[in-house]
């Protein structure tokens, strides 16, 4: 072994001058790669460690051009170099326009939509992305030129392999025990920021050849449920003005009402209950917390196997901001999250909302971020500056403090335990946090603006402080709805006060009575009486 070692060193080094080209070579290569794949996150995800997960990224990516640079001839790795600065600017325009890497899965299903701007194609690539590759290449060709032919023998080239192979697998699998974890329905642009393209294009491609028929079972699957049971209960809400949909991160049913040493956690949210509708709903959970918004913008229910935001070819013909806009609202999605996360950006923007802040849009205004992304507190200012722009809004709005593992917090704005020791106690401190930030934004919102609160899932805590809201194996969470200046607790029936507390209902119900609601206002401001609403088919 140590004989075959010795002799494969000889052989590397028997041309220097061969080899310290082709590593220089290799090492421009890499950086080159590393950055344009970093053009992809305007906004990094969230990890703990982000540098660590960029010097794997760049490590992977040396391993992989150093092998291409010793092993291939000149004209193999100068046909490599061709394609890689056309992939290159191909994937760095796309990073700049959609801020999100380019997948298999967009090329695969939004191939029209990239046809559909080949007219202008050349007029989009950035010049600095262009100006960089060109240089990046030019100094390539010259150290492969002046490196000469080189030639390693049959057996050196299987051994170099070999070799190589070990020490790109050995980060790979240790990156398995991470959040960047590579799946076939998973995130994979997401985990392009700890491997690079190559590995994540793979198993994207994989996972993408399969999502076309999970497609079509996700429709038939919508279809069989019917979730509007509210509509013919309750009277329709008076909508005069704007709504507000919020999604609270991680609020379970329980914690509305908790109360710790005599004093409510949250306590301006149990105050506003007292004049709201309010229901305990299931809460969908099968894939994370985009279930729940993924219902809530599509009106139709989340497939539980896959990533709803992930399934190719859906039609939203009933999506919410599309009738939104049909009856006179300007739509606005806000999330202090990356865009990236649960592949929600590009959905939103089918959806056909007219404005769209995620921490990509949001970090050109600066604003107070953790390691997560923007506050509350900030994101919240966004909403009221959309609500004072406009007549008529409709806002939807996911908040992101509360957020596990409960750590977000300064320290001045840890109130019920200024030293939190256990995950309860950094849980309740943010809850009230974020019950403070929801008092300042009503207390500023316009009078009859219409609000829905709900929560996403609970925290699925177990503990003599507090336990969450959850039995065998459903979560249960609050879901309000409040009209700025109104008391809307009398418009709940009490003969149906079972169902609205039993968890039969969710939120496509509440969803359900909003579209109703919209529908016979605008009836009535248009002097018709409002015709008998049947169930409208979900997706």
């Amino acid at each position: 072994m140590n004989r075959w070692k010795s002799l494969l060193i000889q052989t590397l080094f028997h041309d220097r001058r061969w080899l310290t080209f082709r590593l220089v070579c290799a090492l421009v290569w890499a950086t080159e790669l590393f950055w344009v794949q970093g053009l992809s996150f305007e906004v990094a995800p969230w990890v703990k460690f982000p540098i660590l997960f960029q010097l794997i990224r760049f490590y992977l990516d040396f391993v992989l051009t150093l092998l291409l640079s010793i092993l291939l001839r000149r004209r193999f790795i100068t046909f490599f170099l061709l394609v890689n600065a056309v992939f290159l600017t191909v994937a760095g325009t796309y990073s700049a326009y959609f801020h999100r890497p380019l997948m298999p899965v967009s090329i695969l299903y939004h191939w029209n939509e990239g046809c559909s701007v080949q007219s202008y194609l050349y007029e989009m690539i950035p010049t600095q992305l262009i100006g960089m590759i060109l240089v990046a290449s030019a100094v390539k060709f010259w150290l492969l030129i002046r490196s000469g032919q080189g030639k390693l023998p049959a057996w050196a080239r299987w051994r170099i392999v070999l070799f190589a192979l070990f020490l790109y697998v050995m980060p790979v699998g240790a990156l398995q025990f991470t959040q960047f974890k590579l799946s076939v329905t998973g995130n994979m642009g997401r985990v392009v920021y700890a491997y690079g393209y190559t590995l994540p294009w793979i198993f994207d491609y994989l996972g993408s050849r399969n999502l076309g028929s999970i497609a079509e079972q996700a429709k038939l699957y919508s279809e069989n449920f019917h979730d509007d049971r509210l509509t013919s209960v309750i009277p329709p809400l008076n909508i005069k003005s704007n709504i507000l949909v919020m999604q609270l991160e991680t609020i379970g049913a329980g914690i509305l009402d908790f109360e710790y040493l005599g004093e409510q956690v949250m306590p301006f949210m149990h105050e506003l209950k007292s004049k709201s509708m309010c229901f305990r709903i299931v809460s969908f959970h099968s894939n994370g917390s985009c279930d729940m918004d993924y219902a809530v913008t599509t009106l139709s229910r989340p497939y539980p196997s896959v990533v709803p935001y992930r399934l190719p070819g859906i039609k939203y013909a009933n999506s919410i901001p599309q009738f939104m806009k049909q009856h006179g609202f300007r739509t606005y999605v806000f999330h202090g999250n990356t865009q990236l996360f649960y592949d929600r950006g590009p959905v939103m923007e089918r959806l056909g909302f007219d404005h769209i802040f995620f921490k990509e849009q949001l970090a050109r205004r600066h604003l107070k971020s953790s390691i997560m992304g923007v506050r509350d507190a900030e994101l919240f200012r966004c909403v009221l500056d959309a609500v004072g722009s406009e007549k008529r809004a409709y806002i939807f709005v996911i908040t992101l403090d509360t957020h596990a593992p409960y750590n977000l917090l300064d320290e001045s704005e840890m109130e019920i335990f200024p030293q939190p020791k256990t995950l309860v106690e950094k849980y309740l401190n943010s809850a009230r946090y974020l019950d403070n930030c929801l008092r300042e934004l009503v207390g500023k919102l316009p009078n009859d603006t219409a609000l829905i609160f709900y929560g996403d899932h609970t925290a699925s805590m177990i503990s003599s402080m507090f336990t969450s809201d959850v039995s065998d194996g459903v979560e249960y969470v609050p879901c309000l709805i409040y009209q700025k200046g109104n008391d809307l607790s009398q418009f709940q029936q009490t003969q149906y006060q079972g169902d609205f507390t039993n968890g039969t209902l969710n939120v496509l119900d509440v969803m359900g009575y909003l579209r109703n609601s919209v529908l016979v206002s605008d009836e009535n401001r248009k002097k018709v009486s409002a015709p008998v609403l049947k169930h409208f088919q979900p997706n």
